[in-house]
């Protein structure tokens, strides 16, 4: 073959290496990416750390009492189905149960302050900024001391439909400190969304 040719013939078989490589690449990341919005990979999980603890409690009005702060975000596809659930169990008896809502929904705002909880709006920037969180839906809980107890997610496996808050707290209150659950939901700051999703195929929509 004319060095010529064989030139060719070898930077077409680069090109084509390269082509290859790329297209697995973006079915690789198409896949991460799909994990993510059907929540079967976890998120990070939540720290304890002093300054989380000190944030959550300053939203705290009836000292005293267990406190319970559901950070849940709106556009996370598990928002309607765990926003549901806790409507409908209601805010527990003697517990102050606080929703932390990143997003706006003045309906889910009325349904929650009607099932005894407080709702509070807060962004996704905000979230980050006051309390170091980037991912949702995360449960916390305090005792009547202010501790913490919990940090985690709600569900024991991906795609799972039943919240285990109320089996978090029942532990709780026997004295037994539940091992935290994964986090299977959305990331919601705009570095960890680019970092798990850097194409935009789940969080491109804004």
């Amino acid at each position: 073959m004319p060095p010529r040719l064989r030139a060719l013939a070898e930077t077409w078989g680069g090109l084509a290496g390269k082509l290859l490589i790329a297209a697995w690449l973006g079915l690789a990341l198409l896949g991460i990416a799909s994990l993510g919005v059907s929540h079967t990979a976890p998120m990070p999980e939540p720290t304890r750390e002093e300054r989380l603890a000190r944030a959550l409690l300053a939203l705290r009005e009836q000292a005293g009492r267990p406190f319970l702060v559901h950070v849940i975000y709106a556009r996370c596809s598990c928002t309607q189905r765990l926003f549901a659930h806790l409507v409908q169990r209601k805010a527990l008896p003697g517990t102050e149960e606080a929703i932390l809502f990143v997003g706006e929904d003045p309906g889910k705002r009325d349904r929650a302050r009607a099932a005894g909880f407080r709702f509070l709006d807060i962004t996704a920037p905000d979230l980050g900024k006051r309390f170091g969180l980037e991912v949702a839906p995360v449960l916390f809980a305090f005792d009547a001391r202010g501790r913490m107890e919990y940090a985690g997610g709600y569900f024991d496996r991906p795609a799972a439909v039943t919240a285990l808050d109320e089996r978090v707290v029942a532990d709780l209150r026997r004295g037994s400190e539940p091992k935290a659950l994964p986090v299977y939901g959305c990331a919601v700051s705009a570095a960890l969304q680019k970092t798990v999703d850097p194409l935009g195929i789940v969080y491109g929509g804004g």
